[in-house]
């Protein structure tokens, strides 16, 4: 190595080790979120994702297949929803005596008739019940 390529490293050691130590040793950024504000995007995310499934469900619900009420014609347009609703949803389908299908056990024999909400969701009303207690009894219930 020349004496000037030595000057040259030696000169680059003094000026940039001071800097990169420097750089290396400053403290680390910290991130802070509002409390309030990341509530608000996660129940606006999820506020979207039910209204979402609530609309697949209505345009679903309005196909001659569906209106049917025959099982064999509306059973692959239930499929093709629950395999896009699959965070914690149930896709089922009630006959008016409250006994339903699921679209991976067909008709279950069990029913919904006791559940408070059915009589009125049969009679043509919206479910004031929370997505999480609409979905079919468990088995032994």
């Amino acid at each position: 190595m020349t004496r000037h390529a030595r000057l040259l490293a030696f000169l680059s050691a003094v000026v940039l080790t001071p800097l990169l130590a420097a750089q290396a040793a400053a403290p680390e950024e910290t991130f802070t979120l509002d409390a309030t504000v990341a509530l608000d995007a996660y129940s606006a995310a999820a506020e979207s994702r039910i209204e979402g499934v609530l609309a697949a469900t209505r345009t679903l619900a309005a196909t001659e297949e569906a209106r049917s009420g025959d099982w064999a014609r509306m059973r692959e347009l239930l499929a093709v929803l629950a395999a896009h609703a699959t965070e914690h949803a149930a896709v089922w389908y009630a006959r008016p005596d409250g006994s339903y299908f699921t679209v991976e056990k067909g008709l279950t024999g069990e029913t919904l008739r006791e559940r408070t909400y059915f009589p009125g969701l049969m009679a043509g009303g919206r479910s004031s019940v929370r997505w999480s207690s609409a979905s079919p009894p468990a088995s032994g219930r």
